[in-house]
């Protein structure tokens, strides 16, 4: 334990001094804060360097279950840097075209099989390894339509597995990873305002997640790692739902989910950002209680109807408010009649 939490505490502690060193000295470069890049490289850099510097000290404590070498842990920052650089030419396909390489790239080197059919053959369920991967890194778009929620979401799988690293499920390397997460996306959330994570890049940290979600997997996590982003998941469903119609006013993936709608509806910004953190917090403690689960699907079901639920409130926000300030004024229109009741009642007591 005390290993454990040396090499997280250092690796947070450099994570910390890098990324918020490179936020205060290039976060006001017009090029990066134009492009809206700047976040994500300064937090891509961050990690790397927070995980890599504790990564010859503590590599003796090897204790992955899936066959993880120095390299492969690479992997997440060689892919995040192909999709911002493809950020530059400033086209979309261009972007979906590094991201596919990019998770082509990631399934390769890291050779774990997600078994998406039973008998099939490898290939096949590397191909879908792949589909789902750039699926989720592209629809990580679907949070980036309001500042800071993608900077929450990778806080909050950070926190998840930093804690199941305390308790003892999750490989150190893993923790080490999560602690850094949390580091570099504290400063990028401090620093939101001035350097916000932008849509066209905001697939890098999806990439990220994507690829920790894969180790999750290896490490028999993975309906922990599902339930820390189910918040993103239905945001992602929502989106893709809507985008589908074909609608004109669903064109833009990233302006169809459920906070940004809210937004567009009158409901206050902390308002929203307030939900949002109470429902990671939620997330985290049942990504624990998975870990005592009977099955791999009961806790993420009923996790999913509890998000969808609290998005449904935010998304009705507006009949909600009216339907409640309706009860209250019908409550103050009897409580006036009663009082007139009595008054009138007294007058004639008196009369008499």
């Amino acid at each position: 334990m005390e290993t454990l939490l040396t090499a997280e505490g250092i690796a947070f502690i450099v994570s910390l001094f890098v990324s918020a060193l490179l936020f205060s000295l290039f976060g006001r470069i017009d090029f990066l804060r134009k492009n809206m890049i700047g976040s994500t490289i300064f937090t891509m850099v961050g990690l790397a360097v927070g995980c890599l510097s504790v990564l010859p000290f503590f590599w003796y404590e090897y204790d992955f279950i899936v066959n993880i070498s120095v390299w492969k842990l690479l992997v997440p920052f060689v892919g995040a840097a192909i999709i911002v650089g493809a950020t530059i030419f400033d086209k979309d396909y261009i972007v979906l075209i590094a991201i596919l390489l990019a998770t082509i790239m990631g399934v390769a080197v890291l050779d774990i099989e997600v078994v998406f059919f039973v008998g099939a053959p490898k290939l096949i369920n590397q191909v879908a390894t792949i589909v789902v991967w750039w699926s989720f890194a592209v629809g990580y778009r679907a949070l980036s339509g309001l500042n800071t929620i993608p900077q929450t979401e990778a806080i909050t799988v950070g926190v998840g597995f930093l804690l199941l690293s305390w308790l003892g499920l999750a490989p150190l390397m893993l923790g080490v990873f999560s602690s850094s997460l949390i580091a570099v996306f504290l400063i990028a959330y401090f620093y939101s305002s001035e350097n916000p994570v932008g849509v066209m890049v905001s697939p890098a940290i999806g990439f990220v997640l994507g690829w920790l979600g894969l180790i999750a997997y290896g490490e028999y996590l993975l309906p922990c790692f599902v339930i820390f982003v189910m918040y993103y998941i239905i945001e992602f469903i929502v989106c893709l739902l809507k985008k589908i119609t074909f609608l004109p006013q669903y064109k833009n993936f990233e302006s169809n989910s459920v906070t940004l709608y809210s937004f567009y509806k009158g409901l206050p910004v902390m308002v929203i950002l307030k939900n949002v953190w109470m429902i990671n917090s939620v997330l985290i403690v049942f990504g624990l209680f998975q870990i005592n689960g009977v099955n791999s699907y009961s806790i993420p079901s009923f996790v999913a109807l509890l998000v969808s639920w609290q998005l449904y409130k935010m998304y009705s926000w507006e009949d909600n408010a009216k339907d409640l300030n309706e009860e209250n004024r019908d409550k103050f229109e009897q409580k006036n009649i009663s009082k007139t009741s009595e008054k009138s009642d007294e007058v004639t007591d008196k009369d008499q």
